[in-house]
This record gives C-alpha cells, sequence and structure tokens, in this order.
C-alpha cells in the first residue's frame, strides 16, 4: 500500500493512500536544534558502537536517552532527566546533564541572541539551540 503526503496550506496536509484521501490539520512544533563543536562529537554521538566502545555501556545508553530528550524538547525548560544545571568557573556559559557516573554531556546556547534574566545569568529555559562541547568527566 502506498501512502502519500502532500501540504496543503501552513497548518495542514493530505494524506492520500490507496483506499482514503483525508485532509489533518497539524500544529507547527518547534524542537531543539543540535550543533556540535567537534566533528568527532557528532560522529560519537551518531554511533552506538563508539559510544559504547568509548563510554561504557551504561553511559553510552544514558547518552542515547539525554540526546533524545533534547532532540523531542522545545526548550530546555522541557528537560528534567539527568539532573540539568548550569556550570560554573572555567565552564561558566554552560549546561550539563548527568550521564552515569561523574560522566556529563556538556552544551551551551547557539541562540542568536541569547537569552538572559535580569541578573545577567543565562535564561537556560527559553534555549532552543544549542551546541554539544564536551562529553564525559569534567571533574579531572
Amino acid at each position: 500500500m502506498s501512502t502519500k503526503v502532500f501540504t496543503y496550506g501552513v497548518n495542514s496536509f493530505i494524506v492520500m493512500d490507496m483506499m482514503f484521501t483525508y485532509k489533518v490539520n497539524a500544529f507547527i512544533v518547534f524542537i531543539m536544534e543540535i550543533f556540535f563543536s567537534k566533528g568527532d562529537l557528532q560522529k560519537l554521538c551518531e554511533s552506538s558502537r563508539m559510544m559504547e566502545r568509548r563510554l561504557g555501556t551504561a553511559c553510552a545508553n544514558k547518552l542515547k536517552r539525554r540526546l533524545a530528550d533534547l532532540q523531542a524538547a522545545v526548550t530546555l525548560k522541557h528537560v528534567t532527566a539527568g539532573r540539568p544545571h548550569p556550570l560554573e568557573r572555567d565552564r561558566q556559559g554552560q549546561f550539563a546533564l548527568c550521564l552515569h557516573g561523574a560522566c556529563r554531556l556538556v552544551f551551551e546556547s547557539t541562540d542568536e541572541p541569547i537569552p538572559y534574566n535580569k541578573d545577567g545569568t543565562i535564561a537556560w529555559n527559553e534555549v532552543t539551540k544549542v551546541r554539544i562541547v564536551f562529553i564525559g568527566d569534567y571533574h579531572d
């Protein structure tokens, strides 16, 4: 059975298959945009095998879940797993999600302009674009 989808206006589309044709209204949903600071980080995040080799099975499984959480979120306000927290000192302006043990997924905002709170800190609950800058234990 073949199904075809055609756009029909801004908020709807038409789905046609062998038996039926119907119009579907849809909401436009924006999801988090994810970028990488280095190509090797992107390769790591795109390869389960490489994740397991470099991080171990438990950490690799958590990384996959955290990446899925980020991709599904509209803003960082919607990311609740992994004890999300802003970083300080030499990692000021970055945010982390816990993976396994001391391993963290670290990223920064790439929104233009970066949203700030009145106190000068980044308004992480308004961030819609992130760049992954580090995966591992930054405590060393």
